[in-house]
């Protein structure tokens, strides 16, 4: 069975995707941000770029990215 509440949340994540790839913070994107943030630790992250980012301050970024991350678990 087709689950709509599942089809439309996919349509606001990406709708929202889009949004922080249109928004920057330091020369990125915050969708950058957000991939660099999980493929790095909190330390490494600090010493490659002087500052700490967290994806959970800014709504369903961190879904979004660790959908891109980890897309193997978002497959249908």
């Amino acid at each position: 069975m087709i689950d709509l509440n599942d089809i439309y949340r996919k349509e606001i994540l990406e709708a929202e995707k889009s949004n922080y790839k249109t928004r920057f913070l330091r020369g990125k994107s915050l969708y950058e941000w957000a991939i660099i943030w999980f493929k790095t630790d909190n330390d490494t992250f600090f010493d490659l770029y002087g500052f700490n980012f967290n994806p959970h301050e800014y709504e369903d970024l961190y879904e979004i990215a660790r959908r891109n991350v980890y897309p193997e678990e978002y497959r249908e």
